[in-house]
Protein backbone atom coordinates (compact mmCIF):
# COMPACT_ATOMS: atom_id res chain seq x y z
CA UNK A 1 0.00 0.00 0.00
CA UNK A 2 3.07 2.83 0.99
CA UNK A 3 4.51 1.40 -2.57
CA UNK A 4 1.26 2.87 -4.53
CA UNK A 5 1.21 6.32 -1.96
CA UNK A 6 4.35 6.66 -3.40
CA UNK A 7 4.01 5.51 -6.95
CA UNK A 8 0.77 8.09 -7.01
CA UNK A 9 3.30 10.82 -5.65
CA UNK A 10 6.27 10.79 -7.64
CA UNK A 11 4.91 9.30 -11.31
CA UNK A 12 3.50 10.60 -14.52
CA UNK A 13 0.01 9.95 -14.75
CA UNK A 14 -0.35 7.97 -17.45
CA UNK A 15 2.02 5.54 -16.04
CA UNK A 16 -0.10 5.31 -12.65
CA UNK A 17 -2.93 5.11 -14.32
CA UNK A 18 -2.23 2.10 -16.42
CA UNK A 19 -0.30 0.56 -13.57
CA UNK A 20 -3.32 1.28 -11.20
CA UNK A 21 -5.96 -0.18 -14.48
CA UNK A 22 -4.23 -3.43 -13.96
CA UNK A 23 -3.51 -3.92 -10.56
CA UNK A 24 -7.38 -2.89 -9.90
CA UNK A 25 -7.88 -5.69 -12.07
CA UNK A 26 -6.13 -8.34 -10.49
CA UNK A 27 -6.70 -6.89 -6.62
CA UNK A 28 -8.34 -9.72 -4.63
CA UNK A 29 -7.95 -8.17 -1.48
CA UNK A 30 -10.72 -5.40 -0.91
CA UNK A 31 -9.15 -3.54 2.15
CA UNK A 32 -6.54 -2.99 -0.46
CA UNK A 33 -8.57 -2.41 -3.41
CA UNK A 34 -10.45 0.35 -1.72
CA UNK A 35 -7.07 1.97 -0.66
CA UNK A 36 -6.27 1.89 -4.67
CA UNK A 37 -9.69 3.33 -5.54
CA UNK A 38 -9.12 5.77 -2.51
CA UNK A 39 -5.61 6.83 -4.22
CA UNK A 40 -7.38 6.99 -8.16
CA UNK A 41 -8.76 10.85 -6.77
CA UNK A 42 -4.99 12.04 -6.88
CA UNK A 43 -4.22 11.26 -9.91
CA UNK A 44 -5.13 14.19 -12.21
CA UNK A 45 -5.82 12.52 -15.22
CA UNK A 46 -9.00 11.91 -17.03
CA UNK A 47 -8.77 8.58 -18.00
CA UNK A 48 -8.72 7.64 -13.85
CA UNK A 49 -13.16 8.07 -14.67
CA UNK A 50 -12.93 5.68 -16.77
CA UNK A 51 -11.16 3.19 -14.14
CA UNK A 52 -13.96 4.53 -11.59
CA UNK A 53 -16.68 3.88 -13.35
CA UNK A 54 -15.67 0.48 -14.22
CA UNK A 55 -14.76 -0.41 -10.75
CA UNK A 56 -18.77 0.99 -9.98
CA UNK A 57 -19.76 -1.19 -12.24
CA UNK A 58 -17.85 -4.29 -10.92
CA UNK A 59 -17.39 -3.18 -7.75
CA UNK A 60 -19.34 -4.70 -3.84
CA UNK A 61 -20.98 -1.85 -2.13
CA UNK A 62 -17.67 -0.85 -0.45
CA UNK A 63 -15.66 -0.60 -3.36
CA UNK A 64 -18.39 1.55 -4.98
CA UNK A 65 -18.48 3.71 -2.07
CA UNK A 66 -14.99 4.31 -2.36
CA UNK A 67 -15.44 4.81 -6.23
CA UNK A 68 -17.84 7.40 -5.87
CA UNK A 69 -15.94 9.22 -3.03
CA UNK A 70 -13.55 9.64 -5.68
CA UNK A 71 -15.65 11.03 -8.33
CA UNK A 72 -16.87 13.46 -5.90
CA UNK A 73 -13.11 14.40 -5.44
CA UNK A 74 -12.50 14.36 -8.88
CA UNK A 75 -15.61 17.08 -9.94
CA UNK A 76 -13.27 20.14 -8.91
CA UNK A 77 -10.57 18.97 -11.38
CA UNK A 78 -12.96 17.22 -14.70
CA UNK A 79 -16.15 18.47 -14.05
CA UNK A 80 -17.48 18.16 -17.34
CA UNK A 81 -16.31 14.83 -17.66
CA UNK A 82 -17.51 13.68 -13.93
CA UNK A 83 -20.95 15.26 -14.71
CA UNK A 84 -21.48 12.83 -17.45
CA UNK A 85 -20.42 9.73 -15.43
CA UNK A 86 -22.60 10.79 -12.46
CA UNK A 87 -25.43 11.79 -14.78
CA UNK A 88 -25.29 7.98 -16.51
CA UNK A 89 -25.17 6.83 -12.57
CA UNK A 90 -28.44 8.59 -11.73
CA UNK A 91 -29.96 6.60 -14.44
CA UNK A 92 -28.58 3.19 -13.04
CA UNK A 93 -31.40 1.06 -12.21
CA UNK A 94 -29.79 0.01 -8.78
CA UNK A 95 -31.21 2.22 -6.49
CA UNK A 96 -28.15 1.67 -4.35
CA UNK A 97 -25.95 3.47 -7.01
CA UNK A 98 -28.07 5.78 -8.38
CA UNK A 99 -28.36 7.39 -4.48
CA UNK A 100 -24.02 7.07 -4.57
CA UNK A 101 -24.27 9.26 -7.45
CA UNK A 102 -27.12 11.61 -6.80
CA UNK A 103 -24.91 12.22 -3.31
CA UNK A 104 -21.41 12.51 -5.19
CA UNK A 105 -23.59 15.22 -7.38
CA UNK A 106 -23.62 17.74 -4.86
CA UNK A 107 -19.76 18.23 -5.32
CA UNK A 108 -20.48 18.94 -8.77
CA UNK A 109 -21.54 21.91 -10.03
CA UNK A 110 -23.10 21.71 -13.65
CA UNK A 111 -26.02 22.21 -15.46
CA UNK A 112 -26.36 18.56 -16.56
CA UNK A 113 -26.02 17.37 -12.98
CA UNK A 114 -28.94 20.04 -12.07
CA UNK A 115 -31.40 18.99 -14.82
CA UNK A 116 -31.26 15.45 -13.94
CA UNK A 117 -31.61 16.02 -10.22
CA UNK A 118 -34.80 18.40 -10.91
CA UNK A 119 -36.10 15.88 -12.83
CA UNK A 120 -35.44 12.48 -10.59
CA UNK A 121 -36.73 15.03 -7.52
CA UNK A 122 -39.83 15.79 -9.25
CA UNK A 123 -40.13 12.37 -11.61
CA UNK A 124 -38.35 9.16 -9.85
CA UNK A 125 -40.86 6.35 -8.52
CA UNK A 126 -39.06 5.95 -5.33
CA UNK A 127 -39.53 8.72 -2.69
CA UNK A 128 -36.01 7.42 -1.45
CA UNK A 129 -34.51 8.75 -5.15
CA UNK A 130 -36.53 12.21 -5.00
CA UNK A 131 -35.20 13.04 -1.30
CA UNK A 132 -31.72 12.37 -2.15
CA UNK A 133 -32.38 14.23 -5.01
CA UNK A 134 -34.02 17.59 -3.06
CA UNK A 135 -31.11 17.31 -0.65
CA UNK A 136 -28.60 17.59 -3.49
CA UNK A 137 -30.57 20.27 -4.97
CA UNK A 138 -30.07 21.90 -1.56
CA UNK A 139 -26.88 22.05 -1.39
CA UNK A 140 -26.23 23.24 -4.98
CA UNK A 141 -29.09 26.03 -4.37
CA UNK A 142 -26.59 28.32 -2.57
CA UNK A 143 -25.27 28.85 -5.70
CA UNK A 144 -28.20 29.14 -7.84
CA UNK A 145 -31.47 31.16 -7.31
CA UNK A 146 -33.18 29.14 -10.01
CA UNK A 147 -32.52 25.68 -7.84
CA UNK A 148 -33.80 27.79 -4.78
CA UNK A 149 -37.21 28.56 -6.61
CA UNK A 150 -37.34 25.10 -7.59
CA UNK A 151 -37.19 23.81 -3.99
CA UNK A 152 -39.71 26.31 -2.54
CA UNK A 153 -42.42 24.28 -5.05
CA UNK A 154 -41.41 21.14 -2.61
CA UNK A 155 -42.63 22.90 0.33
CA UNK A 156 -46.02 22.54 -0.71
CA UNK A 157 -45.66 18.79 -1.30
CA UNK A 158 -48.72 17.05 0.31
CA UNK A 159 -45.92 14.48 1.55
CA UNK A 160 -44.09 14.97 4.87
CA UNK A 161 -40.97 13.67 3.52
CA UNK A 162 -40.90 16.10 0.76
CA UNK A 163 -41.50 18.82 2.65
CA UNK A 164 -39.07 18.23 5.58
CA UNK A 165 -36.07 17.54 2.12
CA UNK A 166 -37.17 20.82 1.07
CA UNK A 167 -36.37 22.85 4.12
Amino acid sequence: IQAISVLVSVSKTKVITSALSRRCRSEKDQAVLRHLVSRLAKVKDPSVLKLVESLVKKGNREIRKASFKTLESLAGVFPGETARVLTRFMSNPDEDVKKMAIHSARKCPSSSITKKLMRLAEQDASISIRIAAIDSLGILAESSSKVLGFLERFGQSPRAEIRYAAV
